[in-house]
């Protein structure tokens, strides 16, 4: 909306391509193109079996074609790893690519250069990019933010909200104001609220160590009421543990709806504490002014978290302290 805002795009002019079950009051009115389960689907299929996503190239051109008449477009997406992205982009319509920052990965060091994990890694997906570049250039194995591949008529140009976010990136970055929206339902002092990432369906975390990560957080501070403010690809059962674990500990649990950016919260009301672990919305929190307080080290018992730390080098911690 930032951009939109700063650009003065014309709201007809406009396609919210979302995913991941995302939902925004927003966007009720918006021309969208929801792409949830084609998001997921085609994430089922691994290096090995990379043909089988020529499949998608059509139904997502298709839709495309649709939603735009069938005229060229820029677009703006959060990363080009993803291969459902890189089909958006190599549309033979498609005349620009720009990033947004969208989150923790904008902010991790290990996503700022272009070299994959090992020599063996990087020759093994260069051979394959040859290959795809002979047959079909229209997905490639590259890091998050390696847009080399992607030549446009115009430079890519980095949107953030902070001068944080993609450092040592060689790309033109614009910090940008955040654009409020009142939100009345969530304005009353004194609010805490937990916020929750994905790890769990993402597969980086066991559902056992979340909850007795919450368990410690309820441990630790005092509630009355405590806002919850959920991921948008947490399972309903995941939900209902976590609903069930609070009010067991005597807290009304109040979830925030998943159309209510958090971010939004906090630009209208920094007179909040938040509470939570790894997910970057502690640190936009932060940003904007809230006391936040993260209990990371807490799930640092899982192996599968501690894998996750160990390839997403989010600092949390050196950020958050960063911002006061």
């Amino acid at each position: 909306m930032a951009v939109i805002k700063s650009k003065e795009i014309p709201e007809e002019d406009i396609v919210f391509i979302i995913s991941r079950n995302y939902n925004n009051k927003g966007l009720k009115r918006k021309i969208t193109l929801d792409v949830s389960l084609i998001h997921d689907e085609m994430n089922h299929y691994l290096i090995d079996r990379f043909y089988k996503l020529y499949a998608f190239i059509p139904k997502i051109d298709g839709l495309i074609e649709e939603k735009t008449n069938g005229e060229k477009y820029t677009v703006y997406l959060p990363l080009i790893e993803n291969k459902l992205m890189q089909i958006i982009a190599t549309n033979k319509k498609c005349i620009s690519l720009n990033i947004i920052e969208e989150g923790a990965t904008a902010y991790a060091p290990y996503f700022m250069h272009f070299r994959f994990k090992n020599k063996f890694e990087g020759l093994l997906k260069n051979t394959l990019n040859l290959f795809l570049s002979l047959i079909r250039n229209r997905f490639y194995y590259v890091k998050v933010y390696d847009l080399r591949r992607f030549k446009k008529s115009s430079p890519p140009i980095f949107y953030s909200i902070t001068s944080d976010s993609f450092k040592g990136l060689p790309y033109h970055i614009e910090i940008l104001p955040p654009v409020r929206e009142e939100l009345e339902a969530y304005s009353q002092p004194n609010m805490k609220v937990l916020v929750l990432e994905g790890a769990v369906e993402q597969g980086n975390l066991k559902i056992d160590t979340l909850l007795k990560g919450i368990q410690h957080i309820l441990d630790e501070n005092s509630f009355k009421d405590l806002y919850v403010k959920y991921h948008p690809v947490q399972t309903t059962e995941n939900r209902t543990k976590i609903i069930e674990l609070i009010t067991s500990n005597g807290v009304t649990q109040i979830t925030i709806a998943d159309e209510i950016p958090f971010e939004q919260i906090t630009i209208n009301n920094n007179n909040i504490m938040v509470f939570g672990f790894t997910s970057s919305l502690l640190y936009y929190a932060k940003k904007f002014g809230c006391t936040v307080i993260s209990y990371e080290d807490v799930l640092l018992e899982d192996d599968l978290f501690k894998k996750f730390r160990s390839e997403n080098n989010f600092n949390l911690k050196d950020l958050l302290l960063s911002s006061r």
